[in-house]
């Protein structure tokens, strides 16, 4: 079976930081600030002689990471999608040690992981994967006959992540977001995933793919191929676009993606925007005022 194998490297800038000792997991080191953003400013013009790039673990099928401490990394393992496979998440040193985090709830692919703007005090992390069905799930989407697959859902939870354990453990688990679940094309394409916070951490932006579905994309009754716009803990803005609209999904912000390979807040100058990079359908910026 085909795998899509991934190498992590970091320069050697990165690795000075790493951790000296033996331990599996080291004890927590001080957290990364929240990241300010200027709205509007230019990095100062410099130059760059030389990187050097040094392997520190492979991965079959990692597809997101994100810095926790200076030398502490959250990386997700999407797993097969051609079976259905459950993602693995991982806690990684900079030198390439890693442990697996227990907690997760039952999925079939884990993809995307975020730090809160806020991790330094409350320890939480926001996470992308499918949610599979229960028995009784109505079977949905043109691939609802193929019995080899079961319906799935995007699904975002947050959590605090424990690292002070030896074996990390997501607590306080809760699910902040569903798309709607159908059977997925084998191909597992076009499934979005991709979240970012707004810079005052307000708002948290979910990209909702499409999916590989033909109908009802542009319906407002559903979050495929859609990008949404909540608060940290689920809430819906009521100043939404759709919010007051009825018979829509008052999470939208903004439709018409297909796929939304990247999310990006608070670039090129607009410091509460969200820039839409896609392949099909509509691209430009969703200011989020």
């Amino acid at each position: 079976m085909n795998y899509l194998r991934l190498t992590l490297i970091v320069c050697s800038a990165v690795i000075a930081l790493s951790y000296g000792g033996k331990s599996l997991i080291p004890p927590p080191p001080a957290c990364l600030p929240p990241k300010a953003v200027t709205p509007g400013a230019t990095p100062a013009a410099g130059s760059i002689t030389g990187v050097t790039a040094v392997p520190v673990a492979t991965f079959e099928t990692a597809w997101s990471m994100d810095f926790l401490t200076d030398d502490r990394i959250l990386i997700a393992e999407r797993g097969d999608v051609a079976v259905q496979q459950p993602g693995q998440l991982w806690v990684m040193t900079t030198d390439g040690t890693r442990v697996k985090v227990t907690g997760m709830p039952p999925n079939t692919g884990i993809y995307y992981v975020l730090r809160s703007p806020d991790f330094v005090t409350s320890r939480r992390v926001y996470i992308s994967y499918f949610e599979p069905g229960g028995p009784n799930e109505p079977r949905r989407g043109r691939n609802a006959s193929d019995t080899n697959f079961r319906p799935e859902g995007l699904t975002v939870l947050r959590a605090q992540l424990d690292l002070a354990a030896n074996m990390p453990t997501l607590g306080n688990v809760e699910v902040i977001w569903r798309q709607e679940q159908i059977v997925p094309i084998p191909t597992g394409f076009q499934i979005g995933a991709y979240m970012a916070f707004s810079p005052n951490g307000r708002y948290l932006f979910i990209a909702g793919g499409a999916r590989d579905e033909f109908e009802g994309i542009q319906n407002l009754d559903n979050a495929l191929g859609k990008t949404v716009r909540i608060f940290p803990n689920g809430d819906i803005p009521p100043d939404n676009p759709f919010a007051q609209t009825p018979g829509a999904r008052g999470d939208i912000w903004t439709l018409g993606h297909r796929n939304r390979p990247v999310a990006k807040v608070g670039i090129r100058g607009f410091p509460f925007g969200v820039k839409s990079d896609s392949r099909f359908g509509c691209r430009g910026f969703a200011l989020s005022g």
